[in-house]
């Protein structure tokens, strides 16, 4: 959350709207020396309460930020999932899945110049196609305080063999002159190989 702004700048609404997002991928972000990789596309957003709806859904993926005039802001009670894909011609097709493993398994970053702790309820899913039938499995309620650098590190529960998307959501707790988590973007631990699994 951007520090310094009044309440004069946000345009206040009783309701949210979900937008599909049809964009060409940004980037072909490659793997971290680790074996990581970092989301690549913005696959829907739920623009809550504040949150500037000129900015880029593209902010929420890609590499880290360091400032959170960078991240997207998710406004109060927002949403985006994420993902990474192959091929923009049919996002829920070509989407690359990670797996459950050892220790941590993804990792949802928040944008740390400027910020202000916002929690959020962070949630995935096996399915590929996202629709009113996905399955989405909360993982828990989450913030960036103890965190390294503002990576808050997860664990998939055992039920979970591998996942596809992933779907942060505000807590709608706080509301200030700008709220809403701000995420700058998600990495895969242990992403599945360089094609897409079924």
């Amino acid at each position: 959350m951007k520090k310094g702004l009044t309440l004069a700048g946000i345009v206040l609404s009783l309701s949210v709207s979900l937008i599909p997002v049809k964009m060409a991928i940004s980037q072909n972000y490659n793997f971290t020396n680790n074996g990581e990789v970092y989301v690549n596309h913005p696959l829907n957003i739920k623009w809550g309460v504040g949150s500037d709806r000129n900015q880029s859904p593209y902010k929420a993926v890609g590499l880290p930020k360091k400032d959170v005039s960078e991240s997207f802001n998710l406004g109060y009670g927002g949403e985006a999932i994420v993902g990474y894909i192959f091929s923009n011609k049919n996002p829920t097709k070509e989407a690359r899945c990670f797996f459950n493993k050892e220790g941590w398994d993804i990792g949802v970053h928040e944008g740390i110049s400027g910020n202000r702790i916002e929690d959020i309820f962070v949630y995935v899913t096996e399915d590929m196609v996202v629709d009113k039938n996905t399955k989405w499995i909360k993982l828990g309620r989450f913030n960036v305080v103890g965190t390294e650098d503002n990576l808050i590190r997860i664990n998939l529960p055992k039920e979970v063999n591998k996942g596809h998307w992933v779907k942060i959501k505000d807590s709608a707790d706080i509301y200030s002159p700008v709220p809403g988590f701000d995420l700058s973007t998600v990495v895969y631990r242990y992403p599945c190989p360089n094609k897409p699994l079924n």
